[in-house]
């Protein structure tokens, strides 16, 4: 599920979506990722299990100069029940949450497991 796509001023695209488990708010193409010399990410996107811990993300975009605009803090911060597990399953048919798979809040991309995958979310 979309909480913001890229254009009409947004340097950022943001989704929920579920990583190991666990209900995630994706920073997709994050432009703060490192690429490699083909313009590839060299490390996964970030992931935040709290609406707090991606506002944070999204204040690094603006310290870079990318443009987020403020519906993106509204509209993650309104996905904050989604992401604790507080509301119903809005995503389909999909594993909630399982005891002891969690992600860690972090300032920088997620660290995967060797090839793991990424749903699908690299462009």
């Amino acid at each position: 599920m979309s909480i913001i796509r890229f254009g009409d001023g947004s340097d950022v695209y943001l989704i929920c979506t579920y990583r190991q488990g666990a209900r995630v708010a994706e920073c997709c193409g994050c432009r703060l990722v490192p690429r490699d010399d083909r313009g590839m990410p060299t490390a996964a996107f970030p992931a935040f299990t709290t609406a707090l811990g991606m506002c944070s993300h999204l204040d690094e975009h603006r310290k870079a100069g990318h443009e987020v605009p403020e519906r993106a803090y509204d509209r993650t911060l309104e996905r904050d029940a989604w992401l604790e597990g507080r509301d119903d399953d809005e995503l389909g048919d999909v594993p909630s949450r399982e005891p002891g798979s969690i992600l860690r809040e972090q300032d920088g991309p997620a660290e995967e497991e060797e090839s793991a995958p990424l749903g699908g979310t690299r462009p």
